[in-house]
C-alpha cells in the first residue's frame, strides 16, 4: 500500500514566512468579478456557515463545493440534499462539526468509522468522485476530513490511503504546528488544520508566473 509522501509539504512548512503569506493571500483577500482574489476561499467560512453547522448537507454546501470548481452530478446533488445515504445520516448526527482528526487519538475511533462509511456511500454516489466526495465531507466536519483533491492528492504522491497517515503526522506535531500559522494569520476558527495544509500545498503547486491552475482549487 502506497503511503504519502511528505516531502512537498515539509519542504514547504520549513519557510514558516511563505506558509503565512501563502495563507493570508489566499483566505483574506476579497473576491471580486475583476479576478482578484481566489474563489476557493468562500468554501470556508463566513461564507455559507449556516450549511457548515447543520446536521443535513444542504444548497449552502453544494454551492460551496462549486468555489472549489468541483462539480457535482445534478441528480447526486438533489439525492445528498432530499435523501441522502443512511450512513451520512447517521454520521452527520453522531459526529460534531468541530471534530479534528489530529485530536483523534484512536484509529479505531467510532467516529473515523462512521466518515468512512460516509465516504463509501457518497463515493458510491453516480458521478460522484474522490475530490467531489471529499469536499462535501470536508463541509460538514472540516478539521476531520481533508479535501483529497487532484493537487494535494499528487503532492502526497498519490498515496492508496491518506486518513490514517495524516492522523498520525498529525499527533506528532504537525496539528500543533499549522495551528500556529492559523494563530498568526488570525485564521484560527475560521479555517480547519486539514484546510491550511491544503491551502499550503496548492500555493507551492501552483503556477503565478503564467497563471496556470491545477485542477481541484481556485
Amino acid at each position: 500500500m502506497r503511503e504519502p509522501d511528505w516531502t512537498i509539504l515539509d519542504d514547504a512548512l520549513a519557510y514558516p514566512q511563505q506558509c503565512l503569506g501563502d495563507l493570508s493571500a489566499y483566505h483574506h483577500l476579497p473576491v471580486s468579478l475583476e479576478g482578484v482574489g481566489f474563489i476557493g476561499r468562500l468554501f470556508d467560512p463566513p461564507m455559507f456557515a449556516a450549511s457548515t453547522a447543520t446536521p443535513a448537507v444542504t444548497p449552502g454546501d453544494i454551492l460551496a463545493v462549486s468555489m472549489l470548481s468541483q462539480v457535482i452530478p445534478p441528480r447526486a446533488a438533489a439525492c445528498l440534499v432530499q435523501s441522502p445515504p443512511p450512513e451520512l445520516v447517521d454520521a452527520l448526527q453522531a459526529i460534531p462539526p468541530e471534530a479534528e482528526l489530529g485530536k483523534v487519538d484512536d484509529p479505531a475511533s467510532e467516529w473515523l468509522r462512521m466518515a468512512a462509511a460516509a465516504q463509501a456511500a457518497v463515493a458510491g454516489m453516480a458521478g460522484m468522485t474522490r475530490s467531489t466526495t471529499s469536499a462535501v465531507l470536508a463541509r460538514k466536519w472540516p478539521g476531520l476530513v481533508p479535501i483529497e483533491d487532484d493537487v494535494t492528492m499528487a503532492a502526497f504522491g498519490e498515496p492508496d490511503t491518506l486518513w490514517e497517515p495524516l492522523r498520525q503526522r498529525l499527533r506528532g506535531g504537525l496539528h500543533d504546528q499549522v495551528e500556529d500559522l492559523l494563530i498568526q494569520t488570525m485564521l484560527v476558527g475560521r479555517v480547519s488544520v486539514l484546510r491550511a495544509i491544503g491551502t499550503i500545498l496548492w500555493m507551492r503547486q501552483r503556477d503565478p508566473a503564467d497563471g496556470a491552475v491545477p485542477p481541484g482549487f481556485l
